[in-house]
Order: C-alpha cells, then structure tokens, then sequence
C-alpha cells in the first residue's frame, strides 16, 4: 500500500509541474521546492533540541505560532524548523524570525523524508492540525523521533474511518500524541484503536490573546473618528462592500453615530480605488493620504498588518468572505469582546460553529438579514451588550491550549 501511496504523489506532482507552466502558484509551488536542499546545506545543528514545525499555510502556522513563541522565550537557543506545503504561507512567513529554517515540505517519498529528516535532526515534531506525509511519519516512527499534531481536527466523513481506509488509519497509530481541539475527535481516534489523544483545544485563543494585549490604539483612526463608534469592515470583498454602501446609504442613525472603516482582504491598487469610487459621496479617505483637517465619514486601509488593532478599536466588526468562498478570521476580533457579524459561508470553521452556538457572534444569509442585524445592534443596547459579554467571554474561557502541549511534551 505504501508504494501505491507513493506513485500517487508522485503523480500529484508531476500534474503541478505542469499546472506550473500557467499557473503562478503552482509555479511558486515547484520552483520553492527546488531550494530546499540548498536552504537546508546551511542548517547546523548546534547541540540544543530542535523542533519541527510543518504547517499547510498561514492558518496553521497561526496555531503553530504560540508554541514556538513559548519554546524561545523559555531557551533561546532552541533551533526551530518551520516546513509549509502551501505558497500562500511560505511567501508571507519565509522570513519569520523565530525560526532557524523556513522552507517547503519536500515531496513525500520515502528519499525525500529521510534525506530532510537527518537534515535536521528534529528532537520533536508538530504536525498542524491535518497535514497527513505518511512517508515522513513512517521515518520519523522507525527512528523513535515524538511526534505530535496540535489543533487536530477529524471528522466521520474522512477516509481513516471507512473500510477503505484501514492502511491510512494504522499510520496514525505511529504518532506519539493528538491534541485535539475537542472530545468529538479523541472519540473518533478511539474508534480506530487510537488511545494516546489529549483534548486541549486550539492554540489560536491563545494567539489572538497575546496580539489583543499588545494592541495599540491607531493615533489616525483616533483622529479619524472624532467621537463616533467604529464599525469595521475587515477582510472584505467587493459583495461585502456593495452590500454596506446599501445599509449606510439607506441608514441615517449608521451615518450620524457610526463611522466606517473598510480594510480589504486584497490590498491592491485597483481594489482600494473601486472602494473610493463607491463610497466617493460620503466623504471618503484613504488612509496613507489622510488628512485631519477634512472630514471623512469612511476610511479605506491601503496597508497590512493593521486588522487587530483596528477591531480593538471598533464598536462593531464585520468579517467579509462570508458571501464568498468562506470567512476570514472571527478570533481576532471576538477577542476583544465586540459583536462579530459575517455572511454564511463558515461551515468548515469549527470555531465559527462554536461562536454560534454560544450566541457570541451572528452569521447573516442575506443583505436583507445584514441591515436587520445591524440595526439591531445599533438600536438595541441589550442586544450588543449581551453579544459583547458573550463574546469576550468565549475566548477567554478557551485559552491555555499552548500551555496544556507544553506540559505534556516536555
């Protein structure tokens, strides 16, 4: 089963080579990888542990993150190797200064594995919530290395728990422990033998906790709001825009109390000028162009990096993606205990689902819902308080994640 595996990636690969030939991701995909030797060449050990970190992309490296931050806070000489399958992680995070290597996973041959595996000599190994390289557990296994996935999540649906699945799910077994995110997945594991699960949750909470406590307040946004509550749009998309040029236009309340701030989700040229333009009669700024001395009711961000400040200063924040593929990140803004509002498409957030179920956040269908919602939370001092309680207190009650795998992997 194991060489079939193997012909099947092998296969993958050679369908992205040629995807590659049209497709800048899958450009970046392949040409990434053909440096990792080279990246590697100049990795010493140097006699301290060394931890293994492989994420898919940028969201699993945010669960990763907080584990590697307490590693190096606790010994700084600690050498940390971070492996990313994905572009859209290994481009933002290639020069993250925790880690002594950040590279590309090498495909999973059994070659591949055991070449980058004596490379870097891991003493530990964390897997990222659901990246499966059976040929790197199977060498990690035979050389005794621990290795761990943090933040898993599975579910009935997947192929370890059909009977065609058997092989996969006995590779499983060779991992040394799953924290999982909750008790639905330990007791799924059972089912396939698997006894050595711990439920911690997500390490998340923990990230979004420590940005929420560095936040500073924007002195711009400050000048910016001149006594009016913030509503902020992050994430968004141009669905998303359209539909809040229709709620501000037709709401006269939203314009005298509220502000709004939008930061898209693609920071292009093109993007923030198609914002300016639709909001171009209700006094509309741009951020790197602001000026204290004219007013402006809408403030359009044309930079990165600032969405978690920006929502601890919000009265209000609306996730974009929902009316699209899927929503972005509702954590960073939960945690500062504000009403967080987005469209239906979150069926595969876990942490979304669970945001609903306690009533600390509200997913909208329509444009219809979105106006009705809003008006409510303007409107309804009740209402926003109770959302702002409940979500403040879902996060802070899911904390501790990273200091529970830290205990138990030492």
């Amino acid at each position: 089963m194991r060489n079939i595996y193997t012909l099947f990636i092998l296969a993958y690969y050679t369908i992205i080579r040629v995807i590659a030939l049209f497709n800048t991701k899958a450009k970046l995909f392949v040409l990434g990888r053909k440096n990792v030797w080279a990246q590697l060449a100049n990795f010493k050990p140097n006699g301290t542990e060394t931890y293994w970190f492989h994420c898919a992309s940028l969201g699993e490296f945010e669960q990763a993150r907080p584990i590697i931050e307490a590693l190096k806070l606790k010994n700084k000489l600690t050498q940390v190797v971070v492996t990313f399958f994905s572009p859209s992680g290994y481009e933002v995070r290639k020069n993250y200064p925790l880690a002594d290597v950040v590279c590309y996973l090498p495909m999973d041959t059994l070659h591949n594995a055991t070449q980058f595996i004596t490379a870097i000599q891991p003493t530990k190994v964390f897997f990222i919530k659901y990246e499966f390289w059976f040929n790197y557990i199977h060498i990690l296994h035979t050389r005794n290395i621990p290795t761990y996935y943090v933040c898993a999540l599975f579910r009935p649906n997947q192929y370890f728990f059909k009977w065609y699945g058997k092989w996969f799910a006995n590779q499983l077994k060779h991992i040394t422990n799953y924290f999982t995110q909750n008790t639905q997945t330990a007791e799924l594991l059972t089912t396939i033998g698997i006894a050595q699960h711990t439920v911690v949750g997500d390490t998340r909470y923990d990230r979004v906790q420590s940005i929420a406590a560095q936040a500073q307040p924007i002195a711009i946004v400050n000048q910016f709001a001149q006594g009016k509550k913030l509503l902020v749009i992050g994430s968004s998309w141009s669905v998303d825009e359209a539909m809040w040029l229709h709620i501000y236009k037709n709401n006269a309340e939203l314009q005298h109390n509220y502000k709004l701030i939008f930061a898209p989700h693609n920071v292009t040229t093109a993007n923030v000028d198609a914002l300016l333009e639709l909001f171009s009669n209700y006094k509309v700024s741009k951020y790197s162009s602001y000026n204290a001395g004219i007013e402006s009711n809408v403030l359009i961000i044309d930079n990165v990096g600032m969405l978690s400040s920006l929502y601890s200063m919000a009265h209000i924040a609306y996730i974009g993606g929902g009316f699209g593929k899927a929503v972005h990140n509702t954590l960073e803004a939960a945690v500062y205990g504000i009403p967080v509002v987005f469209g239906p498409k979150h069926a595969k957030f876990y942490e979304i689902q669970e945001l609903l179920a306690t009533h600390s956040a509200v997913s909208v269908t329509t444009a219809n819902e979105l106006e009705l919602t809003v008006l409510k939370l303007i409107t309804d001092v009740n209402y926003y308080t109770q959302l702002c309680i409940n979500a403040k207190t879902f996060v802070s009650q899911r904390t501790g994640a990273t200091q529970a795998i830290l205990h138990s992997t030492n």
